[in-house]
């Protein structure tokens, strides 16, 4: 919130205040009035002549990150990842039977599908793009061999590395800019508690019937 906006709602509560009060009066006045006893007596009344309040403020910087950043389409991801995988799945197993191969296909897009979500949290955050590639690569490279057993588990690992990152590279967007810092008003008491000294510092504000002041209090 502006400090601004924060110190005309209190303002605001004051003159709110200050009307409810007079409401109030008169309606005590009309009571008074009818009263035997009470009618000699004033009637209660409650204004404000001048309100002076001293108000801790602290600032604290706030990096925000691109919210509708995506890397790159889920489902197209996926399938070229799937289809990468599969060329090695063909040259590897031609000749075991299909129930087989359509049984560890299912598990292997069950991994290509956990991992695609795992990268893209991971690029969304770090906004490394390369190294969480190369990361995602190898992971699926080592599942594979593990999920077929490859007789060359060495040579698989490598090619499979080469071709996610070769092919899926330019499948990624750019990392749009970072924002720059912006400061953020720290007004409530729970977290002023968490504010630096250098980064504290108060303002007087004063109501006068109706009108308010304010300025930076100097340590």
């Amino acid at each position: 919130m502006e400090i601004e906006k924060y110190l005309d709602s209190i303002a605001a509560s004051i003159n709110e205040a200050s009307v409810i009060s007079e409401a109030t009066s008169v309606a005590i006045r009309k009571q008074f009035s009818e009263d035997f006893l009470l009618r000699n007596f004033s009637v209660p009344r409650f204004k404000t002549q001048e309100v002076a309040l001293t108000i801790p403020v602290g600032t604290r910087e706030v990096r925000e990150q691109p919210s509708n950043y995506e890397p790159f389409d889920k489902s197209e991801f996926f399938e070229k990842t799937l289809n990468i995988l599969r060329r090695f799945t063909n040259e590897v197993f031609k000749k075991r039977s299909k129930e087989i191969d359509r049984d560890r296909l299912n598990r292997l897009r069950a991994i290509i599908e956990e991992r695609v979500n795992v990268l893209r949290a991971a690029i969304k955050s770090s906004g490394r793009i390369s190294s969480e590639l190369n990361l995602y690569a190898r992971y699926l490279a080592e599942q594979f061999n593990v999920l077929y057993q490859t007789e060359t588990p060495n040579r698989i690992y490598r090619q499979i590395v080469y071709a996610i990152n070769e092919e899926q590279r330019q499948d990624i967007y750019p990392v749009p800019p970072a924002k720059p810092p912006q400061t953020k008003i720290v007004l409530e008491s729970s977290e002023l508690r968490n504010v630096a000294s250098k980064d504290f510092f108060k303002i007087n504000m004063t109501i006068n019937d109706g009108t308010m002041e304010w300025n930076y209090l100097e340590d």
